[in-house]
């Protein structure tokens, strides 16, 4: 449940509280340690059965766990795949069904994107795509098979999934969109000047890279054009961080115009979404994008690339732009950006609002799975 590992931790937080709205008791079971800051601030009821050590994510507590109180639930949900998660609710589910005379406890998997086939199909990933061929036809597939159904949070999720691997046939595979809760009061000022931001994070995956190069591109024709650009996440100082710390120290101009920052959380992070231009995610894949929500929720608008699986229903609902993923297409998407009259900008903050507020909410997401649960 660390913050730090991206989307489905914050996610889970998010919709909690709104499930308990609906009468709808959540326990949260995690590897995590149970001393760690984010298990002792939780109002959410979990168990932390401590760290994994290895790239499975085995537990020795989990399996133990599972067989002596999964009959106390109606539903069990496994976020994530290729860990050991799944292979013990898959193992338990099918050996409580053998012992138990109407055992009930249905089974899903929240894939959370892990079944897109950029992971792949993705060169640098090679050894990982040869890992997870060989465990997939030897065990995922099989806990797959098991599970009463797959939960997407995107139509484009759902078709990609779909294409990835052979013999994939889930008994049900359900779309139901994601919500994620905001603040509802935030300071409008933060003494910063206009100012496009990136929030999650330093990863390959997410194209930071190519945001920066889109910008020094830009900045060699028009430096009057661009606001300042900030970007905020964790792995800020990991291997691929440092190489963008690299490369914008390497530039006078990039360091006039681009703020790299670690993590923020609470209200930094609220006030820097809430008082930004626009929010940039140019990633080559992306499951939902969590930032994205929070920034529609706002009202800020967002520039996505079409690798980001909701950037449908950005440009259909204009609370946004979306182009494919290149550096050229991203430096097109930001200069169209920065040429909307100012009336053509707010009715895009409006309408980024209004998005969040039809498909992205929690409330509406925490009843579609109340649904999903009593059928």
């Amino acid at each position: 449940m660390d913050p730090k590992t991206g989307g489905p931790p914050n996610g889970i937080n998010y919709i909690t509280p709104f499930l308990n709205e609906l009468n709808v008791e959540t326990t949260i079971v995690c590897l995590d340690k149970t001393n760690e800051l984010f298990i002792k601030n939780s109002t959410i009821k979990t168990v932390a059965l401590s760290q994994n050590k290895t790239a499975w994510q085995y537990n020795s507590q989990l399996y133990n766990w599972l067989i002596n109180n999964l009959i106390n639930y109606d539903v069990v949900i496994v976020h994530g795949l290729w860990i050991y998660n799944n292979y013990a609710v898959a193992k338990a589910v099918n050996v409580l069904k053998k012992q138990i005379v109407g055992f009930k406890t249905k089974f899903y998997i929240f894939p959370h994107g892990m079944l897109d086939s950029y992971f792949q199909n993705n060169k640098k990933r090679l050894l990982k795509s040869i890992r997870n061929y060989f465990y997939w036809h030897l065990i995922e597939n099989k806990n797959i098979k098991s599970a009463n159904g797959i939960i997407y949070t995107s139509q484009g999720e759902m078709e990609i999934a779909l294409k990835t691997f052979t013999n994939f046939k889930p008994k049900q595979n359900i779309n139901l969109g994601y919500g994620v809760a905001v603040p509802k009061n935030v300071s409008n000022q933060n003494g910063i000047d206009d100012y496009f931001l990136f929030l999650g994070r330093y990863d390959q995956k997410k194209g930071i890279d190519t945001i920066i190069n889109a910008y020094k591109k830009i900045l060699q024709t028009n430096l009057t054009l661009l606001p300042k650009l900030i970007i905020a996440g964790p792995g800020k100082n990991d291997e691929y961080g440092k190489c963008i710390q690299k490369l914008v120290n390497e530039s006078e101009e990039l360091k006039n115009h681009i703020e790299l920052k670690d993590m923020v959380l609470g209200d930094e992070k609220w006030n820097l979404i809430a008082n930004a231009k626009a929010m940039i995610l140019w990633s080559h894949q992306e499951n939902f994008g969590i930032s994205v929500a929070e920034s529609l929720g706002m009202g800020v608008p967002v520039l996505l690339s079409k690798q980001v699986n909701i950037w449908n229903d950005i440009v259909l609902n204009n609370a946004g732009m979306a182009n494919d993923d290149s550096e050229e297409n991203l430096v097109k998407t930001i200069i169209k950006f920065c040429n909307l009259t100012e009336l053509a900008y707010q009715e895009m903050c409006l309408n980024a609002k209004n998005t969040y507020t039809s498909l992205y909410h929690p409330i509406q997401y925490a009843k579609r799975l109340k649904f999903l649960f009593e059928e």
